[in-house]
């Protein structure tokens, strides 16, 4: 981890996500933000700094794919993932292939901007599904 170091408010944190651990959780690791998710692991923002964490394989599940802005639990001892703080919010698409599985884009947002260029065509079908709500979707 860097020496920059950033306070869980400045982060993000919500006192709700406390409620969800336990004490045992806290012994174990501290809570980070993910910033980026790439194939060896992960890169987060915490009160330690930034760096980078081992995603373990369990992880990689369908369901619970970590993805940009979730909040995780790091081992004091290792720089890896052990526990998926519970989001408030998802944004997730269709996956591209046969499979059509759930692929996760970005968690926990407060704010969405959709933006679109002036000068080229946008379908009023697109720009109807830009502007549904979460739930909608």
């Amino acid at each position: 981890m860097s020496f920059k170091t950033f306070s869980l408010d400045q982060l993000g944190w919500r006192s709700n996500y406390a409620q969800n651990l336990t004490l045992a959780d806290f012994e174990a690791g501290y809570p980070a933000r993910v910033t980026a998710v790439h194939r060896s692991g992960l890169s987060v923002l915490s009160s330690r700094g930034n760096g980078t964490v081992v995603l373990p394989p369990h992880f990689a599940d369908v369901e619970m794919a970590v993805a940009v802005g979730d909040w995780v639990m790091v081992d004091h001892d290792a720089d890896r993932i052990i526990r998926l703080i519970e989001r408030y919010s998802l944004i997730a698409r269709v996956a591209a292939g046969g499979d059509h599985r759930r692929q996760s884009i970005a968690a926990n947002l407060d704010t969405l901007f959709v933006a679109t260029g002036t000068l080229s065509h946008v379908g009023l079908r697109r720009r109807c599904r830009a502007c549904r709500g979460p739930d909608e979707i």
